[in-house]
């Protein structure tokens, strides 16, 4: 079975046994990882600016005109922006009132969900060996696996009271940002892609028009392209020079060999149909020019 068609396979049944959740397949062989030039895919799309809202909703706009280019797979964005978190909101008044205080609250959190190392190291001498060991307090993990349970988690306080958690914050579900991503000290969001079935040129042509189609991006949002597409046009571009420097210079050396500027011109008058020849040989063996 080819690898490419076992991507197709998995990229409609793996929706299907795992809704809501977003795949790509990456390049596994370091050779693709260098030419895609540190992104995961051949196709990536950087949104950034000051404002990671103003980002992300202008990348949304972009996503949807990615996915209407029938030649791209696995459109979506590189950073979590919807990771699934806990909110716990403290009413500070109440609170007060019981002599809670915000730094309290968050200590009795981590150690219930984490540990107690990470807010009161905690460290005993074997009296015997003189060898000291960190001692730490978490509660069982199978305790903590839903919302009435972390409302059960005590604060213990200075004073007399131990108040749970339930009493003075509101706890429900919620979505953070998953990973902040900076580019010259801004914030930006990436959408990634893979290219099936067509080649890398014809491809980056529709994504400049689906960036166009987007519209314009807002005040001091930056859209670049990056990739494989950024680094193929500069090597074609390139190429086209290359060509051309290599021309007159043949052309000058020819001129030097036959001290007639005429006979160079002919011998290099063959170039058209050497060119000719080779996009038909391109188009007849449907080979592309990539890199």
């Amino acid at each position: 079975i080819l690898l490419s068609d076992l991507e197709a396979r998995l990229r409609k049944r793996l929706p299907v046994m795992f809704p809501g959740s977003h795949f790509s397949f990456e390049a596994g062989d370091i050779v693709s990882q260098i030419m895609n030039f540190g992104a995961p895919t051949p196709v990536e799309v950087v949104v950034s600016g000051p404002d990671l809202a103003a980002n992300r909703a202008y990348g949304e706009n972009l996503r949807t005109e990615l996915e209407k280019i029938s030649a791209l797979r696995d459109v979506g964005f590189e950073q979590p922006l919807d990771y699934p978190s806990i909110d716990v909101n403290i009413n500070r008044e109440l609170a007060g009132q019981l002599g809670v205080t915000a730094q309290q609250v968050g200590q009795a959190l981590v150690v219930a969900t984490s540990s107690s190392r990470f807010v009161t190291p905690v460290y005993w001498t074997d009296p015997k060996s003189g060898v000291a060991y960190q001692v730490q307090v978490e509660f069982p993990q199978p305790r903590m696996t839903s919302i009435r349970e972390m409302e059960s988690i005590p604060v213990m306080p200075g004073g007399g009271a131990h108040p749970l958690l339930g009493d003075v914050a509101h706890v429900s579900y919620g979505t953070v940002a998953g990973e902040y991503d900076r580019y010259d000290g801004q914030r930006m969001v990436s959408l990634s892609a893979n290219v099936v079935g067509e080649d890398l040129g014809r491809a980056a042509s529709q994504v400049d028009v689906a960036v166009q189609r987007a519209g314009n991006p807002p005040r001091g949002v930056a859209v670049n392209v990056r990739g494989q597409i950024a680094p193929m046009k500069e090597t074609l571009s390139n190429l086209g020079v290359g060509l051309l420097l290599a021309v007159v210079a043949i052309f000058l050396l020819l001129a030097a060999n036959f001290e007639s500027m005429r006979l160079s011109f002919v011998v290099l008058s063959t170039i058209p149909a050497v060119i000719a020849g080779v996009i038909i040989s391109l188009l007849v063996t449907r080979t592309t020019l990539n890199m």
